[in-house]
């Protein structure tokens, strides 16, 4: 197996506020796990609404697409990458947003990703590997026909190139408003939305609060939930296809066999999906 393959890093941004963090933590990471390694660096600017391509000093300049936010912004790099260079299978891609360097889950002063190192398993390099920050569910869910139990964290993916065939198109395989209810008095979810009862629950009480009797066993709530509204309904709604992409994307990962190495060294206690375990 080639050792030194190229890193592809695709960095997603909304203005160039915090691209310099975010490339230094993806630098970081390569700097660990992948030393002397040739570093192709794209940053994708879903800002920008004319066609942008440019290369500034250590990366290229690209503009992306907001539609489903980062995922459709790294499927505009995943596609320029494709366009411009060949990336055999075993290249690595790290698909990077610029909230990374903001979020700080520390293990004795390691941030997640610096506890772990992949150069360290001499058995790493299976045909087809990803890795992340892992969360999980309580009980078994579906989204699309496909199960989902995990799923890794979408603000720093890393995956050789062998993979790139079984998550794009990155963004979910369907239109939005075959989702959600027409009217937010029937509720927030369609209920002919190809997703299981209790991911629903579990995301409505991510998003809104919301406490479903019926699934007493996940009650985690994100720090910017609401009650949803009329003027929230579509934040809500972009935010809740940018969850089941980051869901459909290890799904298939998953169903493709695909070997899923896990950054997240916290220790996992009984109650973590009712109250939250990490800082």
């Amino acid at each position: 197996m080639l050792r030194n393959p190229t890193i592809y890093v695709i960095g997603l941004c909304f203005g160039r506020q915090n691209i310099a963090g975010m490339l230094d933590v993806a630098d970081q990471f390569c700097d660990i796990n992948f030393p002397s390694h040739k570093i192709t660096r794209i940053v994708v600017d879903n800002s920008l609404l004319n066609k942008t391509e440019q290369s500034i000093s250590r990366y290229a300049y690209i503009s992306g697409d907001n539609t489903n936010h980062e995922f459709s912004g790294w499927q505009s790099g995943i596609d320029f990458v494709l366009k411009n260079f060949s990336p055999s299978s075993n290249d690595v891609c790290i698909l990077v947003n610029d909230t990374v360097h903001q979020r700080n889950y520390a293990i004795g002063g390691d941030r997640y990703f610096e506890s772990f190192v992949i150069r360290r398993s001499s058995s790493f390099w299976p045909e087809r590997w990803a890795a992340g920050y892992v969360d999980d569910f309580p009980t078994e869910a579906s989204i699309f026909g496909y199960p989902v139990k995990k799923w890794i964290r979408s603000n720093f993916i890393v995956f050789n190139w062998s993979c790139v065939d079984l998550i794009t198109p990155l963004v979910v395989p369907c239109d939005e408003n075959s989702l959600f209810a027409d009217d937010i008095s029937h509720g927030f979810w369609s209920g002919d939305a190809p997703l299981s009862p209790n991911w629903k629950a579990y995301i409505s009480s991510w998003l809104f609060g919301n406490e479903d009797p019926r699934y007493p066993e996940y009650l985690l709530k994100w720090i910017k939930h609401q009650k949803l509204t009329p003027d929230n309904l579509n934040f809500f709604r972009k935010k809740s296809v940018s969850i089941l992409s980051e869901h459909y994307l290890t799904a298939r990962l998953l169903r493709g066999g695909v070997d899923i190495y896990d950054f997240n060294s916290f220790p996992k206690p009984l109650d973590r999906h009712l109250t939250p375990y990490y800082k």
